[in-house]
């Protein structure tokens, strides 16, 4: 228990440090590097806070995605992207705040980018992997 508990200070601690810097990058002219580079952070610090089921930080999460303000950026990766659609579906199968996940902070088209690049990296993760039973002849 205690363990989960440094853990979960740990992605607390990234979450607001991740809306700390979105803050101070807002107060200056951002270039478009500046946004991408915005952008990749909220989605690596949200999808982390995902894959661990760290609910407690859901409102953080969307709060620091709409602080990003990706909604009609075409500069965000469809990789990037793909990561926020996973934050989403997990907001969204969670029933997490109000059950909309990242609608109106992501556009319908940047979700639809997002979860094609998601089943594309799926996909490409299962191929890489080999079947349980070579593995176990490999070990040997």
């Amino acid at each position: 228990m205690l363990r989960f508990k440094r853990h979960a200070d740990v992605m607390a601690q990234a979450v607001l440090r991740s809306d700390g810097l979105l803050y101070q990058h807002s107060r200056g002219n951002l270039s478009a590097r500046n946004i991408a580079d915005n952008a990749g952070l909220v989605a690596v610090v949200s999808h982390a806070v995902a894959a661990l089921d760290m609910q407690h930080l859901a409102g953080n999460v969307r709060a620091l995605v709409a602080s990003c303000q990706v909604a009609g950026d075409a500069s965000c990766s469809p990789g990037n992207l793909g990561m926020l659609h996973e934050v989403h579906s997990w907001m969204v199968q969670q029933q997490l705040l109000d059950g909309r996940g990242l609608k109106g902070l992501l556009s319908e088209q940047q979700l639809a980018v997002g979860q094609a690049a998601s089943e594309a990296f799926q996909a490409q993760q299962q191929q890489q992997q080999p079947p349980l039973r070579q593995q176990g002849q490999q070990a040997t």
